[in-house]
């Protein structure tokens, strides 16, 4: 991903948006949908950890909180201090009630200062 480039995919998940949120917001269930261990305090400022395969640690909080319809997390490889590390990114998951279920967007863009890196929302 370069500095400017954003990622975007959608969805269309056969399942209210309660159970979707559900699944973006309980550690277990992130995990199964990730594939790997997860934390995640689902609350702005909230810490995010995710273990992945391959021994790959991401670590990260909640950047902002929008019950049950946003969220966004900001994380970056290695430790929780942020400084010791590589480039952070962000991540937005935007739900949506269609007929047939929940519309799933998540959007990944790198995280600098111009968009906030550091700062809190909520």
């Amino acid at each position: 991903m370069t500095r400017k480039e954003r990622v975007t995919r959608e969805a269309l998940l056969p399942a209210p948006r309660q159970q979707v949120w559900a699944a973006l917001t309980q550690a277990d269930r992130l995990g199964d949908w990730l594939g790997g261990d997860v934390q995640i305090d689902p609350r702005p400022r909230g810490r995010v950890v995710v273990r992945g395969s391959g021994c790959v640690e991401r670590q990260g909080r909640v950047v902002a909180v929008n019950q049950p319809y946003r969220l966004v997390i900001e994380w970056w490889e290695g430790s929780e201090d942020r400084s010791d590390t590589g480039p952070a990114t962000r991540v937005e998951f935007v739900l949506q009630e269609e007929e047939g279920g929940t519309r799933l967007t998540v959007s990944e863009w790198p995280a600098t200062r111009a968009n906030g890196y550091g700062e809190m929302a909520g």
